[in-house]
């Protein structure tokens, strides 16, 4: 009885994968204020947008968001990539080199209750894809599929600007496939941020 599992029904939407570089060297005593100040300013970046996300969800240090579209995705991405680029993490007590890597993909998923945590979320093939760019996304930077990208040129954002950085080998064997560098666009001139 109840709400089903899973309808069945794929919906396009763009996903978020983030890992916080450097979290595995943390001490115990450094993990409530990597809790408190790093993942305290994920959720304040969370809610400055414009828009929330479709469903979010952390496990240590990794970051799993789902949005309704590639702007939506971008924006969040692109300001939680400043502010942990900003922050002054030697301060807080944590590595002076805290990073994160960010990867953003869009394409059909399933929309499911999760039955063993009773939570909306998101899964299938293109989760899998977004998952597995995030390890080969360089520190500092937020790397999106070629899906993506065409998404972001075909919405004609000018926000943005999605730079070919090449065919990057996924993590786990899962494949070859292109990578974008998604920048903010320039206030003033035509080139990337």
């Amino acid at each position: 009885a109840g709400e089903p599992v899973c309808s069945g029904r794929q919906k396009i939407i763009s996903m978020l994968f983030a890992d916080a570089v450097g979290f595995s060297k943390l001490v115990e005593s450094q993990i409530p204020v990597f809790v408190e100040r790093f993942l305290g300013g994920v959720r304040t970046v969370m809610d400055r947008q414009t828009h929330a996300p479709l469903t979010c969800n952390t496990w240590g240090d990794g970051l799993f968001f789902t949005f309704d579209s590639v702007a939506q995705a971008s924006d969040f991405a692109l300001d939680l990539s400043d502010f942990v680029n900003s922050g002054n993490w030697a301060s807080d007590g944590l590595p002076a080199e805290m990073s994160l890597r960010i990867a953003l993909h869009a394409g059909p998923a399933f929309e499911v209750l999760d039955p063993v945590t009773r939570l909306r979320c998101f899964n299938g093939s293109h989760v899998s894809r977004a998952a597995r760019m995030e390890p080969v996304t360089p520190p500092g930077y937020v790397y999106c599929s070629e899906a993506h990208a065409a998404l972001v040129a075909l919405e004609n954002n000018a926000a943005y600007h999605c730079e070919f950085v090449g065919n990057l080998p996924f993590a786990k064997n899962y494949g070859v496939f292109p990578a974008y560098s998604l920048k903010r666009r320039a206030v003033v001139g035509v080139g990337p941020a």
